[in-house]
């Protein structure tokens, strides 16, 4: 169920930011890249944040916290 909603998120973001590239490729080029970096690379620093986030939330689990280097393993 979920791998078909990623793939689907994949893809939007792909024609997002190609969209994105070729509307402002001729106007601007150094704006129709940056928004084409930011978008594709965008939802790899939501998920950062998420991590930085788990690492505080939720303090009375049994279960043993991840480390830094773990979450960046996990990032990447």
């Amino acid at each position: 169920m979920l791998a078909p909603l990623q793939r689907l998120l994949t893809f939007a973001l792909i024609a997002a930011a190609g969209s994105w590239w070729f509307y402002f490729r001729d106007s601007s080029p150094v704006l129709a890249i940056a928004g084409c970096l930011l978008i594709v690379f965008g939802y790899a620093g939501l998920l950062a944040l998420e991590f930085v986030i788990l690492r505080f939330v939720n303090q009375s689990d049994p279960t043993p916290k991840p480390n830094w280097a773990e979450l960046f393993r996990a990032w990447l």
